[in-house]
């Protein structure tokens, strides 16, 4: 189970991002990240990461929710799953 801490979405101009923050069940926390149409990245954080989340208000991000993620990227929580399970075994996750 993903509980989400920050979904930010930014789409001025040309861009069309997401960058979201959230904790697994566990209490390990992450970052995630991606252009719509592209492939997901993910990258391991030592803590909730509040700076950053203000960071990405600060340059367009816009606060959505989870419907808005799960509408622009529907496979989104069973990527993070899969992804995750995958990279936590071959010692990949950042």
């Amino acid at each position: 189970m993903i509980n989400f801490h920050f979904i930010g979405w930014n789409n001025e101009g040309s861009h069309d991002k997401i960058w979201t923050s959230f904790s697994d069940e566990s209490g390990n926390y992450y970052i995630g990240w991606g252009r719509r149409g592209s492939k997901l990245q993910f990258k391991r954080e030592s803590s909730r990461p509040y700076t950053t989340e203000r960071s990405k208000k600060n340059r367009g991000y816009s606060e959505v929710d989870s419907f808005v993620l799960f509408t622009l990227f529907p496979a989104f929580e069973e990527t993070v799953a899969e992804l995750l399970f995958v990279r936590s075994l071959d010692g990949s996750l950042r």
